[in-house]
C-alpha cells in the first residue's frame, strides 16, 4: 500500500468531523491505482447553490489574490477552527 494511499484512508474519517474541511466519501482502489470520491465544494458565486454548467470551485487562493482581497470574517472563522 503506498503511503498517500494510506494518508487518503487515516484522513477519511477525521474529514467528515470537521467543517474545515470537504468530506472524503469513500476510498477506493483499482488494481494499479487509488481514488477518492470528496463531496462538492460550494461555488465562488452561488455558494452551496451548484449549477453544473456553471461551477467555479471556492478557492481561497484565488480569493486571497482578488482585488477586494479575502473577507477578515472569513479568515477569523478559518483560524478559530
Amino acid at each position: 500500500m503506498s503511503a498517500s494511499f494510506e494518508g487518503i484512508l487515516k484522513f477519511e474519517p477525521i474529514s467528515r468531523r470537521h467543517d474545515s474541511q470537504v468530506d472524503i466519501l469513500h476510498v477506493g482502489r483499482g488494481e494499479d491505482c487509488f481514488y477518492y470520491v470528496m463531496e462538492l465544494a460550494d461555488d465562488q458565486s452561488t455558494g452551496g447553490q451548484i449549477n453544473p454548467d456553471h461551477y467555479a470551485r471556492v478557492r481561497s487562493r484565488a480569493t486571497c489574490n482578488s482585488t477586494a482581497g479575502y473577507p477578515l470574517k472569513n479568515a477569523s472563522a478559518l483560524a478559530s477552527r
